[in-house]
């Protein structure tokens, strides 16, 4: 903010004594401008106001680089994680085919992948986002321990449900 003030019909505006800059808190500091304003006369306020300004700009234009970068790094790591999470329902078919599992009918076991996949979801994100070298191998298995952990919450949710 620049430190002065300003003669107007009737009223006056000043800045004196709110600089805390020593002797520019007196009129005799300031030169008076074609505009009829006062300001510093050795420019030292409005030095100090544009780099505080410039700094403040600088600041947000990082904060703003920063946000865009985690918001990529998140939007990487769920894309990844979305891609990887087909592997559900190829897994859910193996463990059926070896009669492991049974389904109702079509409907029922696209209704058990799709609760799996919403489950599993946000942990596997969050693992990506901790470790974005993990393997495609290792999130697989991630899939696969998941799916066995969590497989008894389904059963006895639709158990409930019937």
């Amino acid at each position: 903010m620049r430190a002065g003030f300003c003669v107007g019909v009737g009223v006056v505006r000043s800045n004196f004594g709110r600089t805390g800059a020593g002797d520019r808190g007196s009129p005799e500091a300031y030169s008076r401008t074609a505009s009829g304003c006062y300001s510093p006369q050795d420019g030292a306020g409005e030095a100090r106001g544009h780099s505080t300004f410039k700094a403040t700009i600088a600041s947000r234009e990082n904060e703003a680089k920063l946000a865009a970068q985690e918001q990529k790094r998140r939007h990487d790591a769920e894309s990844r994680v979305n891609w990887k999470l087909g592997h559900v329902r190829d897994y859910i078919g193996a463990l059926e085919n070896d009669d492991e599992v049974t389904f109702d009918d079509g409907w029922d076991r696209s209704r058990t992948i799709d609760k799996f996949k919403d489950r599993i979801r946000p942990i596997l994100t969050e693992q990506v986002l901790e470790d974005p070298n993990i393997s495609d191998k290792e999130l697989k298995e991630e899939i696969e321990d998941m799916v066995d952990e969590f497989w008894g919450e389904f059963i006895d949710e639709d158990d409930e449900n019937d």
